[in-house]
């Protein structure tokens, strides 16, 4: 199913205007009815197109937010695992345990 697009609001209501215009001079009750009906008609469906838009705007915004937060902590949890390494290899098992431990507590504050 093709998604239905609706006009910019502007469009539609230059349209309605327009239209008033060429009404006026003769239009009925019936044909202030017809028009104001048209209006309640359309910007019911272009106001809920125009927030689906913000709405996915604002989705794409925030997993991208996600995406660079998340390699941020993959980057952070990297370096403290080099660090560890760095120096359980270069120093006695005492001094690498103290260090594994302060990188776990650094971690979990990240």
């Amino acid at each position: 199913m093709a998604l239905q697009t609706t006009p910019d609001l502007s469009t539609l209501i230059d349209a309605i205007d327009h239209r008033a215009e060429e009404v006026s001079a003769n239009a009925t009750p019936k044909d202030i009815v017809f028009l104001a009906k048209a209006v309640e008609a359309m910007t019911g469906s272009v106001a809920l197109q125009q927030v689906r838009d913000e709405g996915a705007s604002q989705t794409v915004d925030l997993i991208g937010t996600g995406d660079t937060q998340t390699a941020r902590v993959i980057d952070a949890g990297d370096q403290a695992v080099t660090t560890i390494n760095a120096l359980v290899a270069s120093s006695g098992d005492a001094i690498a345990t103290q260090v594994a431990e302060d990188a776990v507590t650094l971690a979990v504050a990240l």
